[in-house]
């Protein structure tokens, strides 16, 4: 039961990947593995993003722009630095989320 849970998890993460990140990713023998490298992949490029959007609210500046126009454009920035720093709920919860959660469960009990 394991293994046809862990591949299926392991296919289900892969087929939601770019072709070049799953390509990446094909020596991986768990779905525990693969989610890791993802996020330690990810979290590099959303620092980087990070920084980049308080720069820019940083230096943003209403200028002869419309006060509308401005605080949109803020609003903009403030809001996908936020959606960054939190991860979303979930509000279905899937057969395919279930029996990811299952083996995931199961991996950590084996550590």
């Amino acid at each position: 039961m394991w293994d046809t849970s862990n591949s299926m998890v392991i296919a289900w993460l892969t087929n939601s990947m770019t072709d070049s990140t799953a390509k990446s990713m094909l020596f991986l023998n768990s779905a525990r593995d693969i989610w890791i490298q993802l996020e330690r992949r990810f979290a590099l490029s959303n620092g980087s993003r990070k920084y980049q959007i308080n720069k820019e609210i940083y230096s943003l500046r209403q200028n002869r722009t419309p006060v509308n126009d401005y605080y949109t454009t803020l609003r903009c920035l403030w809001e996908e630095l936020e959606s960054m720093s939190q991860l979303p709920q979930l509000t279905l919860v899937t057969d395919e989320i279930k029996a990811f959660m299952e083996v995931m469960n199961q991996q950590r009990e084996e550590q």
